[in-house]
């Protein structure tokens, strides 16, 4: 051993050193070495050192020590440094494990073959104790930091991969007690309700009769200042006692004591000031206190897993939510779906009466006239039931489309009688221009009636007398037909033209009706594989609806098909040539 330096240089190198707590392995058959080697190290703070004479006990003595850094003779009997730097390497895991070289051959061809068997650095004899010191210092720290690494990239990992805290509580206190002398692990979760924190998983693998201290923590409900984890979430801070047997607040010292546990620690899992749950973690010897690295590690472990277990119960709280509010929807929808139905079965003999009535030609005037204004009122509410019924059955995926090959053409035509009387009652004109040559659709004829139909009624609605409405049909591309309706009415605000197709939606509440037309209108296109939108420029100059939809290839073009819910949908049976029954529970029908 070099002994020339200064007190001063010693003292210097000391200050340098953190005093990690961290096993060291001297391998060498030197006596005289080792003893050396021990004192100095001894001398500056680190106490968990072993040695071996006996090249042959070490890799035995690496399986059972666990060293952090191993300081290796290079030339040895029996077994010289390098075929044990070989055996390392070869049996070693993927924990980082850091091996100086001890030798007095300064030769490159050594150094250079020390290195590519797997040497971290090295160490010339005779030794310079400040370069000694440094070395193990900066080594350690080394060790330190990358399994501070490693488990945090376990617990991340971990996290990351579950959906819940159960499944992934082991692996992360198997993480985080592997990081340091820990037999026995718990995590504890804040049961809000309770008002107490509860065990939800345990860790012991090498704890004999740990099952038993296992069963007697998940019995167990802590409140604040109870216990360790109770001392932790009160003070929202780590906890450790040196010797958990003899703590009178500590609830379970027999059942430790019996186990070998002595020291123990405790640090919360929190998301700012609130406490989600606490980790508690036992040593078979007494716990010192923590130094500056191991309490920024559990600090940022803590806040880490808080956050998950505060992500995860808002998760649970929104699905909670959710399903509530489908419930609720559920409901609403099964309620409109029976009312629309009880509402509009005694409109049908009304209708029929009055319409049949009204034909009669001694009927008088006044009550022709009041027969035809029942006749449109029971039509209007007849129609605003059937609203809420196709969004009842939207809404459920039960809206049934019989798609069958189609002309849009002959399908606006239909839709344009039906409001021309009430074009031509209004003094408006109307424009068509259907110039689309590919004009056949698969689609449910019935179904896009009932859409243009209602952009028509709209249109004549909310356009003044003598205003304009247009019709015009082309083919963007040969794969696809473009239906426009522009009318010159009271337009749509900007704000407005984002939620236009939403139920319930109204432009002007002024009007009649109930919002739905246009929902159902979307809703109709969206099955048939089509678009909508609306575009205007704003309030009093007009509004243009424009549908796409898709033309198929000729030889898509099927009859009969029927779906329920949409396009691929779940094939749904068709009856043809049978006889229909009316069965009604009503006398007036």
């Amino acid at each position: 051993m070099n002994r020339t330096k200064t007190a001063s240089d010693v003292r210097a190198a000391r200050d340098l050193v953190r005093e990690p707590k961290m096993k060291t392995l001297i391998i060498d058959d030197d006596a005289v070495n080792v003893a050396l080697l021990e004192a100095m190290l001894l001398d500056n703070g680190y106490t968990h050192i072993k040695s071996i004479t006996d090249p042959r006990l070490a890799l035995e003595t690496c399986n059972t020590f666990k060293p952090d850094l191993i300081l290796l003779d290079w030339l040895m009997p029996h077994l010289d440094g390098s075929a044990i730097l070989r055996s390392l390497r070869a049996s070693s895991s993927e924990v980082y494990l850091p091996v100086v070289v001890l030798t007095a051959d300064t030769t490159n061809e050594t150094k250079h073959y020390a290195l590519h068997i797997g040497a971290t650095d090295f160490l010339l004899k005779p030794f310079d104790q400040v370069e000694v010191l440094l070395r193990i210092r900066n080594l350690l720290e080394a060790v330190r930091t990358d399994r501070t690494r490693a488990t945090h990239y376990t617990v991340a990992s971990s996290l990351a991969a579950s959906s819940d805290l159960l499944h992934t509580s082991s692996k992360i206190l198997e993480a985080i007690a592997s990081s340091g002398e820990w037999s026995f692990g718990a995590m504890w979760l804040h049961d809000k309700a309770a008002g107490s924190l509860r065990c939800l998983t345990t860790w012991h693998p090498n704890c004999q009769n740990g099952e038993k201290f296992d069963i007697l923590l998940r019995s167990t409900k802590l409140r604040k200042e109870q216990g360790l984890p109770g001392r932790a979430w009160a003070s929202k801070k780590p906890i450790w006692v040196a010797d958990i047997t003899g703590d009178p607040n500590f609830p379970h010292a027999g059942a430790a004591a019996q186990l070998g546990l002595r020291g123990g620690l405790a640090f919360p899992l929190r998301l700012e000031e609130a406490v989600n749950g606490v980790i508690e973690l036992f040593s078979n010897g007494e716990v010192a206190q923590p130094d500056e690295d191991l309490l920024q590690m559990i600090e940022a472990l803590g806040i880490q897993i808080g956050l998950f277990i505060e992500r995860r119960r808002m998760e649970q709280e929104l699905q909670r939510q959710k399903e509530s509010a489908e419930a609720a929807n559920a409901a609403k929808d099964r309620f409109l779906a029976m009312l629309s139905h009880e509402l509009r079965t005694p409109l049908t003999p009304v209708l029929m009466w009055a319409s049949g009535t009204v034909q009669q030609p001694d009927l008088r005037r006044d009550l022709q006239e009041g027969l035809k204004m029942v006749c449109r009122n029971v039509e209007l509410e007849a129609r605003l039931i059937d609203d809420m019924l196709d969004l009842t059955r939207i809404t459920r995926g039960k809206l049934n489309l019989e798609l069958k090959a189609a002309n849009v053409h002959e399908i606006l035509q239909h839709a344009i009688e039906i409001v021309r009387s009430d074009i031509q009652a209004r003094h408006i004109s109307l424009s068509v221009a259907l110039e689309a040559s590919n004009r056949q659709l698969l689609a449910d004829p019935a179904r896009m009636q009932q859409v243009f139909w209602n952009l028509l009624r709209n249109a004549c609605k909310f356009t003044p007398e003598k205003g304009a409405i247009s019709i015009r049909s082309y083919n963007p591309t040969p794969e696809m037909i473009t239906v426009e309706i522009r009318d010159s009415g009271i337009g749509i605000e900007p704000q407005h033209l984002k939620k236009i197709f939403d139920a319930f939606e109204q432009v002007d509440s002024r009007q009649e009706g109930l919002g739905l037309g246009l929902a159902i209108a979307k809703a109709i296109i969206e099955l048939h594989g089509g678009t909508i939108h609306v575009c205007s420029e704003d309030l009093g100059r007009g509004a243009t609806f424009a549908i796409n939809l898709r033309v198929p290839r000729v030889d898509n073009l099927n009859e009969g098909i029927k779906l329920s819910g949409g396009v691929g949908a779940e094939w749904a049976p068709e009856f043809s040539g049978a006889e229909l029954f009316l069965i009604t529970t009503t006398p007036d029908q």
